[in-house]
């Protein structure tokens, strides 16, 4: 009764954007979780934690605490099975808020993120500008990653996170470069970790990484049913692709549809 309560009153301060009514309800309900308009975006904070983002609704993230959903999301990914290193160089494809960032607070690193919404590209570059001692660089690329460079219709569902190119009928959809991920980067750059996140182009992603897989030693990537209207997951491709390309299956997470691959040949 409780719970049905306090996701009522977060569901209509959410809608009618009343943030004192929001953080009221936090405060009765003895969530250490606040909210405040920051010009365009809201931040929202937790114990150490802060994080941007533009639409209210993306609160539901966090409704269980900051440092909750980091650590589910890390999980995962699989980070803390993967031994970084300070000057590591770190894609993240599909990087929606630039959470990934967030676990890096004892290793400053390289950071890529690949993203194709302008909005949650801002988004990032505000997260990133929380965590200056999490980075040594970083890069914000607003392209979709593929294996085609090309102008391509993306249809934006941010209010989800399930922004994606493939078409539905209650959508906007607007036009974004697209990349290759084998022309962003040199042949020999050594990549320790890309973590592909693409809404169902997983295995398009990767054959746009075709030419520097050699030098990826972890790909972490989720392969689950977001094809043909969520029925349809990206596994077999994806395992099928890798497996020929010298890398080796080290982990799952069944519930969540992630897959952590090594490089063998590293």
């Amino acid at each position: 009764m409780k719970n049905k309560v306090f996701g009522k009153l977060v569901f209509y301060s959410i809608k009618l954007e009343i943030l004192i009514f929001l953080n009221l309800t936090f405060f009765l309900f003895k969530k250490n979780l606040r909210v405040k308009k920051e010009g365009g975006f809201y931040l929202v904070y937790s114990g150490s934690y802060k994080i941007y983002f533009y639409l209210l609704q993306r609160v539901d993230l966090y409704l269980k605490g900051i440092d909750f959903r980091f650590k589910n999301l890390f999980n995962e990914y699989f980070l803390d099975l993967i031994d970084f290193e300070e000057g590591d160089n770190i894609i993240d494809c599909g990087a929606h808020l630039g959470e990934l960032i967030y676990y890096f607070k004892d290793t400053k690193i390289n950071y890529f993120a690949f993203e194709p919404s302008a909005k949650l590209c801002n988004c990032i570059k505000k997260n990133i500008s929380l965590n200056h001692n999490n980075y040594l660089s970083y890069e914000v690329v607003n392209k979709a990653l593929l294996d085609i460079e090309d102008k391509v219709s993306i249809y934006l569902r941010d209010e989800t996170g399930d922004t994606s190119l493939e078409a539905d009928s209650f959508s906007k959809s607007i036009k974004v470069d697209s990349i290759r991920l084998d022309q962003y980067f040199k042949e020999n750059t050594s990549i320790k970790l890309l973590k592909i996140d693409a809404e169902g182009f997983e295995y398009e992603v990767l054959k746009g990484a075709e030419n520097i897989l050699s030098s990826i030693k972890f790909i972490a990537v989720d392969a689950g049913f977001e094809k043909a209207s969520n029925t349809l997951d990206t596994f077999d491709e994806v395992n099928d692709f890798l497996l020929a390309n010298g890398f080796t299956l080290e982990n799952e997470n069944h519930f969540r549809h992630t897959y952590l691959y090594l490089n063998s040949r590293i």
